[in-house]
């Protein structure tokens, strides 16, 4: 089914977002094994789209410092309110998501 891949992986990022581990481990987590295996054309609703774009930005922000990737480079050097921001967002695009893909 339409979006059911975007669903899925966002649906274990919302799992990793709500576990015990720090803000900044459940970011990354939820990035780094559910996130970039996204391809927001084929597998989230237009309306997610740019939302998703952005907030993998967000998480490519900064380059890699030593061994850390990327994305954990970059989480690790987000401000308290940002990383609270973009779980807020990969829950707003979780919810839309999963509206676009029940709908069918």
């Amino acid at each position: 089914m339409k979006y059911g891949y975007g669903w899925e992986k966002l649906t274990n990022a919302m799992a990793l977002l709500v576990s015990s581990d720090d803000i900044r481990t459940r970011l990354i987590n939820a990035a780094v094994y559910n996130l970039i295996h996204i391809t927001p054309e084929r597998d989230l609703p237009e309306e997610s789209r740019l939302k998703f774009i952005k907030l993998m930005q967000k998480f490519t922000a900064f380059d890699q410092v030593r061994e850390e990737g990327q994305i954990a480079s970059s989480v690790n050097l987000m401000e308290e309110v940002n990383l609270n921001e973009c779980a807020q967002e990969i829950l707003e695009i979780y919810k839309e998501t999963a509206e676009a893909y029940i709908k069918q």
